[in-house]
């Protein structure tokens, strides 16, 4: 069959496939690669996207860490935070501070302790336990010296309890409570 034998509306909607054919052809030629590398740049873009964020992101940190350290030593030499090279020596500091602190109001320790430390959001605490007799009029006064310290002290936990037993039968220990408290001082957490 020859195509000049088809009707001349068949004829029209043949050369109309045809050139549809030829012009997908042409599209799939062109324009689908050209689109397919505008895919790979867009992916390419955001993959650069995401390692920019995560670079801002270290960058935000180091940042971060950076201001803690500045704030950290500028608190550290107004005396805010306990004074030592180590863990062990700010420990030590904060007992001596204690001592002193019960020496000052006539009291003597019956024992002290390290208490394992703790972290509160930027902070470190490094902590012992004090166990002493005083009278409470004296334990008012070493909890207001405490307060007063230009240290950041915090006073965890306080156990008061009559005095009982041989001593508590003599008229000059009458009202003398038997007290044991922990205490933490505050250091800024290591990055």
């Amino acid at each position: 069959m020859n195509y000049y034998h088809l009707a001349k509306p068949l004829r029209r909607l043949l050369a109309l496939a045809l050139l549809g054919l030829a012009l997908a052809g042409i599209a799939a030629l062109t324009v689908l690669p050209f689109y397919a590398r505008l895919a790979g740049l867009q992916e390419t873009i955001d993959q650069e996207r995401a390692t920019l964020g995560r670079f801002e992101a270290i960058e935000r940190d180091q940042q971060e860490a950076r201001d803690l350290d500045r704030r950290a030593t500028a608190a550290r030499a107004n005396g805010m935070f306990l004074d030592g090279e180590s863990e062990s020596i700010r420990v030590a500091n904060l007992q001596s501070l204690l001592a002193e602190i019960l020496a000052t109001n006539g009291i003597k320790l019956r024992s002290i302790r390290n208490l394992p430390y703790r972290e509160r959001n930027e902070f470190r605490l490094l902590g012992v336990q004090l166990q002493f007799v005083a009278p409470i009029e004296v334990l008012r006064k070493i909890l207001v010296a405490v307060e007063e310290q230009p240290r950041l002290l915090i006073v965890d936990a306080i156990q008061v309890m009559p005095l009982i037993g041989t001593w508590a039968g003599s008229e000059e220990l009458r009202g003398t409570l038997d007290i044991r408290f922990d205490i933490f001082g505050v250091e800024p957490r290591q990055k």
